[in-house]
């Protein structure tokens, strides 16, 4: 007859008594044929006996060897009693079938659940697009989703992306198109801040030390803080995070120039000297000093094309003639412009 358990706790501990082997020969056999015919109750055992195997496992392969060696000495000794020779013979090789299945069963648990573990750690692995100074590059992302790298940028996302999350990580600068998925938003990562929206188009630019600016093309997307601030863009806006204090702001903006350089092209909007800088190492692959504490403060406002170069763009940010650069070695290096040079308003570096 199946033997129903009262609930599902008692049933637990009836699966448990046997994976201990504290079941007796009936209680075993009554638990058994339960689990035969209740799919349910089958999978429950399946739980435990996997927790139990991570456990038990180490503890009997230890004791495998002893084990075997108590169930022979049993047998030699049972031998020496003709009348129930038979009879023990049959329980003692019953118990050691039991106590080999156990081992079997907990050891294919034990490899399973192994198994599924390096699948986890697999699954955690990302993957990485890094784009040199210098150049630009794109990438469709499993969901469809296009991101445009600027130089100097990395872009990374676990491998199992869009199946649960649609989450990046960006250290540097990436305008995004993404796919509508009202099920899963998609998140970026970046300089401290996570942006989250569902289908929009925007740029964010977060190299390492640098405020982070998110300017919003399309769509609307909701930006959380390193410090918890909460803010909702809307396009033809811009948030600013500061790099030093973590403070955002959110201001209107001419968003389109903030993607100007997907094009080539450069755009300055009342940007510091040391800003620009930093902008035209990522653009031209150079490394570039300024040896002035007052010139890093300068600022400047300008457009300028894919075909100008370096010295080119320097020479039309100096329309003041405040400052003079110079090729040492691998680096090009600013200084403030002498009364004398002033004067005579020559730049010595053309």
């Amino acid at each position: 007859m199946d033997y129903l358990f009262e609930d599902h706790g008692e049933l637990s501990l009836k699966i448990c008594d046997y994976l201990g082997g504290k079941s007796s020969e009936a209680e075993a056999k009554e638990l058994l044929f339960h689990l035969s015919r209740h799919e349910e109750s089958k999978l429950l055992y399946r739980e435990l006996s996997a927790s139990w195997a991570l456990a038990s496992v180490p503890y009997f392969l230890e004791m495998e060897d002893e084990n075997l060696e108590v169930i022979k000495q049993r047998i030699t000794e049972a031998e020496q009693k003709v009348e129930s020779r038979k009879r023990f013979i049959k329980r003692m090789m019953t118990t050691a079938a039991v106590f080999l299945a156990f081992v079997a069963s907990n050891m294919w648990w034990y490899i399973s659940t192994q198994t599924l573990k390096s699948e986890d750690k697999r699954m955690e692995r990302s993957y990485q697009m890094r784009v040199d100074e210098g150049t630009m590059a794109s990438v469709v992302l499993p969901d469809g989703s296009e991101v445009t790298l600027n130089a100097g940028s990395t872009l990374s996302y676990k491998k199992d992306f869009g199946k649960k999350l649609r989450s990046v990580n960006l250290q540097g600068e990436g305008y995004f198109n993404v796919a509508p998925d009202a099920h899963y938003p998609f998140s970026i990562i970046a300089g401290g801040i996570k942006v989250k929206v569902i289908g929009t188009k925007f740029d964010v630019y977060a190299y390492q030390g640098e405020d982070v600016i998110v300017s919003l093309i399309e769509g609307t997307v909701n930006l959380t803080s390193s410090r918890g601030q909460e803010l909702v863009l809307h396009p033809r806006e811009q948030a600013l995070c500061s790099w030093k204090t973590g403070d955002v702001v959110k201001r209107e903006a001419d968003v389109g120039r903030s993607i100007d350089w997907i094009n080539g092209n450069l755009f300055f909007d009342n940007t510091s000297l040391e800003e620009v800088v930093r902008r035209l190492e990522h653009r031209f692959n150079v490394r570039i000093c300024i040896d002035s504490n007052r010139l890093k403060e300068l600022r400047f406002t300008g457009n300028f094309s894919n075909i100008q170069t370096v010295s080119d763009i320097l020479r039309e940010l100096d329309i003041e003639n405040q400052f003079v650069w110079r090729v040492k070695q691998d680096r090009i290096i600013i200084s403030e412009r002498s009364v004398k040079k002033q004067k005579s308003k020559t730049n010595y570096s053309n």
